[in-house]
C-alpha cells in the first residue's frame, strides 16, 4: 500500500510539475500598443456612475494573465450583475468577448486608437447566445485612459433598440 502511495504521488508530482516548467519556457509576447494599455489597467477601479436613475457604487477589476496574452476585466464583480470580458491579441488585432449579464457574449474588435482612447466594435458573425439576431446586447465600447488613474468606459448597444442606451461608467484606480 505503502508502494502503490508513493508511485500515485511520483505520477502526481510529474504531471503538475511538467506545465510549470514549460510555462517557464514561454517566451514573452510580442504586444501592440493597445494591449499595452490594457495590461497598464491592472488593479481594481471604483467610481459611483447612475445607473437606472440611482446613484451606485461601482467597481472593475482588471487583472493581465496567460503570459501577458489575455487582460480580464470584471465588471460589478461580486454582485448579480457582474460581468467579464477577457481582451486578447490575434496577431496585430485586439478583440474582447463580453460574457454579458443580458446571457450573450459579442466579440468585439478594436475599430480605432487615438491617443488614450480605444474605440471597439461589435463583430457580429460572432456574437453567440443571442435569442434572435435582431436581439440587445453591447455593440461598441469606447475606453478612455485619463492618465494613469482615471478610466471612462462608454458602452453602446446594437440589435434592437441599437443607439437608444449608451452606459458610461467612470472609474478611479484604488490605491
Amino acid at each position: 500500500m505503502k508502494r502503490l502511495a508513493l508511485t500515485v504521488f511520483a505520477v502526481l508530482t510529474a504531471f503538475t510539475a511538467a506545465p510549470l516548467r514549460a510555462d517557464e519556457n514561454h517566451p514573452q509576447p510580442k504586444l501592440t500598443p493597445a494591449m499595452k494599455k490594457l495590461h497598464a489597467l491592472a488593479g481594481t477601479w471604483t467610481g459611483k456612475n447612475k445607473m437606472d436613475g440611482k446613484e451606485q457604487d461601482m467597481q472593475v477589476k482588471y487583472r493581465v494573465t496567460s503570459n501577458g496574452t489575455a487582460v480580464e476585466e470584471i465588471l460589478f464583480p461580486g454582485t448579480p450583475h457582474e460581468m467579464v470580458s477577457v481582451y486578447f491579441q490575434a496577431g496585430d488585432d485586439v478583440l474582447f468577448t463580453h460574457y454579458c449579464a443580458m446571457g450573450n457574449q459579442p466579440r468585439m474588435k478594436l475599430v480605432s486608437t487615438r491617443g488614450n482612447r480605444l474605440t471597439f466594435e461589435e463583430v457580429a458573425s460572432d456574437t453567440t447566445g443571442l435569442s434572435a439576431p435582431d436581439a440587445p446586447r453591447m455593440g461598441g465600447l469606447v475606453l478612455t485612459l485619463k492618465g494613469k488613474d482615471k478610466i471612462t468606459a462608454d458602452w453602446s448597444t446594437a440589435g434592437k433598440g441599437e443607439g437608444e442606451k449608451m452606459s458610461s461608467f467612470s472609474f478611479a484606480r484604488e490605491k
